[in-house]
């Protein structure tokens, strides 16, 4: 049986380990930059961090420009 999406549109946000695999950094890096405004801010749901999956996606390809207006 496969899974379907309600919203397909929608992509699935991302767990802190998923982001930090698809870097290549440790989670406490990730924990680290997050804390800085050169990197994209995780959404916090209560004790979960998630973060928007086209956030890394744009700071990956260098498309992502952080609040203090340098790139990443």
């Amino acid at each position: 049986k496969s899974e379907t999406t309600p919203h397909p549109e929608i992509k699935p946000l991302l767990t802190q380990q998923e982001v930090a695999d698809l870097l290549q950094i440790s989670i406490r890096h990730l924990a680290n930059l997050s804390a800085t405004q050169a990197f994209p801010q995780p959404i916090r749901l209560g004790r979960s961090v998630r973060y928007r999956p086209e956030d890394i996606e744009r700071m990956i390809r260098g498309e992502w420009v952080p609040n203090n207006g340098t790139k990443f």
